[in-house]
């Protein structure tokens, strides 16, 4: 089990920074490789070269077993960089194949080629909503894929290996859809509870009498990132160290901010009830 908050963080961390990478630059390897650098940072797997693709064989299979009682097992490494490059003249190429249909066809390709040592479950759910987000079927990434596929983990593996083994993609396809169905109507019950967190915040503020422009300007901050410190608080609001501690004291007395070091110096805080909502079925691989 991967750290609860590092992991949340990790995840909010990465989707924040692909989506601002895809209104510049289109999706590409370097993107997923940066996004799995960002996924790892001080999880599981941090020591299993993040943000590389693997050099070594990996292997898919119950907790503790060997290559030999494997469920699957992926290609060898050194056919990783080719199928990779397929894959992403694949996400290139113009056909008329649906959107929603052709990242279903990424993402069961990119989990059975499984190119990480480490994290391939992290990165194929993020790809999902990165590549619906680069053809503009979203404009806001609301569609957490990884919350269906998981509390459907069974079918979800069974599937995939009746792709590898059968070359089965119809019933696969029919679950994918079946999820987007499902998990577009959750993300409206998302948007909504982060619109009615937003509300009930800048309520407690002005109950408190924390309504300066310098706390609103703090909200927006963790909203867009919910990990922080009093230096990027300063740097951001440009104010001084002292207004930046005063005002975290703030909003960590009325319980946005939640410190979560431990520690006198170099201290983070994290605005948990953000993250709850915003990392739902993001934990584990």
């Amino acid at each position: 089990m991967l750290s609860y908050d590092q992991a949340s963080i990790n995840y909010i961390k990465a989707l924040n920074y692909g989506i601002e990478r895809l209104k510049e630059f289109p999706m590409s390897l370097r993107l997923i490789k940066e996004i799995h650098g960002l996924l790892l940072e001080g999880t599981r797997g941090f020591n299993k070269t993040p943000g590389e693709f693997r050099k070594s064989q990996n292997w898919i299979g119950s907790p503790g077993a060997n290559l030999n009682e494997a469920n699957f097992v992926p290609p060898p490494p050194d056919m990783i960089i080719s199928l990779m490059g397929d894959l992403e003249k694949f996400l290139y190429i113009e056909d008329k194949i649906p959107p929603l249909i052709k990242i279903a066809l990424i993402h069961a390709q990119f989990e059975t080629i499984h190119p990480f040592l480490d994290g391939n479950g992290r990165v194929g759910r993020l790809l999902i909503t990165f590549y619906l987000f680069w053809k503009k079927i979203l404009t806001k990434p609301f569609l957490y894929l990884s919350f269906y596929l998981k509390k459907n983990k069974t079918e979800y593996y069974d599937l995939l290996m009746k792709i590898r083994i059968d070359g089965i993609w119809e019933n696969w396809i029919k679950f994918f859809l079946r999820g987007v169905s499902e998990i577009s109507k959750e993300s409206a019950n998302t948007a909504g509870e982060i619109i009615k967190l937003k509300d009930t915040i800048i309520m407690k503020l002005y109950e408190n009498s924390i309504s300066s422009i310098y706390a609103i300007r703090l909200l927006d901050l963790i909203f867009a990132i919910p990990l922080v410190t009093v230096k990027k608080i300063r740097e951001t609001l440009n104010i001084s160290k002292e207004s930046a501690n005063e005002l975290v004291q703030k909003f960590e007395k009325i319980g946005i901010l939640k410190e979560i070091t431990g520690k006198p110096r170099y201290r983070k805080y994290i605005f948990r009830d953000y993250v709850d909502i915003i990392s739902k079925g993001t934990m584990d691989d």
